[in-house]
């Protein structure tokens, strides 16, 4: 038993802009479409669809906001938990460099310090990216 696809359709006259027309008729010249027919269908229940989703975009608006604020709570999770983890291991570097720092002269840490000064400065994470990216750029040159 074979369905039958084609629906009653009602003949409508209807005053379109000329650019309207421009449209249809280049549509179902390309071969996109059967006909300006089934093109103006077409157009017509997707722009339902348009309108009925504006209708339900309260409800869609709360969801995105709900869904980006999930995102941005396991964002935070995962940094606070990165920077206790970086702070843990300072913290054990202070403290070792500490014990060590008995055993040197006021000299030795005075040298260390302008290593670690000289360190951060050559450092490119220390420098803005837009600095970074212009060295980079001049030493390939």
């Amino acid at each position: 038993m074979s369905e039958n696809k084609t629906e009653s359709k009602v003949r409508k006259n209807l005053r379109l802009p000329q650019k309207a027309i421009d449209i249809i008729k280049a549509r179902k010249e390309s071969g996109e479409f059967v006909s300006e027919n089934v093109f103006v269908e077409k157009a017509i229940l997707f722009y339902d669809e348009v309108l009925k989703t504006e209708d339900g975009r309260a409800f869609l608006g709360d969801e995105i906001i709900k869904a980006m604020k999930a995102i941005s709570q396991n964002s935070e999770g995962r940094l606070f938990s990165h920077m206790r983890s970086m702070d843990i291991s300072l913290t054990m570097l202070t403290l070792l460099f500490a014990y060590n720092l008995a055993d040197m002269s006021e000299a030795e840490v005075s040298e260390l310090r302008c290593e670690a000064v000289e360190y951060v400065n050559n450092n490119r994470r220390a420098v803005p990216f837009i600095t970074a990216l212009r060295t980079e750029k001049e030493e390939i040159e």
